[in-house]
């Protein structure tokens, strides 16, 4: 990169407005899912300087970095799912539509997380009622049946499996 300041091409610190400058162009193109090399490709440094100078400019940035990582880390995944449903729509095989789906249940649940969507369910009081406590006496009750009755039909599967050879 043609350095500003004139200084030698070999000194490897730049002056402060460039690197600010860089910095910024880096987080805009790592918003367009651009790899660290990629962008460290484009900008005549290398992808390790790019990954420093990213992580070194979300520490300037007020608000806090944690969130600004949040709303980005939010904002990719949105296109992601949109990407995603572009390509169930698109292609019909079971396979691939299995596929899919997987990837999108994944990246539901890291949404998920990411818009703290189980605080809810991760601070939420259990209160018994009289009706669950009468539901769960009854199972409680009915446990042996049931869980002879399970025994009998794994037992009878068991038997029929040796029957037919495949």
């Amino acid at each position: 990169m043609e350095r500003r300041d004139g200084k030698n091409q070999h000194n490897p610190i730049p002056d402060p407005v460039q690197k600010m400058e860089m910095m910024q162009q880096i987080w805009a193109m790592k918003k367009e899912w651009m790899t660290f090399d990629e962008i460290g490709e484009s900008l005549g440094i290398s992808g390790k300087t790019a990954w420093k100078y990213f992580h070194e400019y979300e520490l300037f940035l007020v608000p806090p970095s944690v969130e600004q990582e949040r709303l980005l880390h939010i904002e990719q995944m949105n296109e992601m799912l949109a990407e995603l449903g572009r390509m169930k729509r698109r292609y019909k095989e079971p396979d691939m539509q299995l596929k899919i789906l997987a990837e999108m249940r994944a990246l539901m649940k890291d949404f998920r997380r990411f818009m703290d969507m189980e605080g809810p369910k991760r601070h939420a009081h259990t209160v018994q009622t009289e009706f669950d406590a009468a539901m769960n006496e009854l199972q409680d009750e009915f446990a042996d049946f049931r869980d002879r009755a399970e025994t009998e039909a794994t037992k009878e599967r068991e038997q029929r499996k040796g029957r037919f050879p495949r």
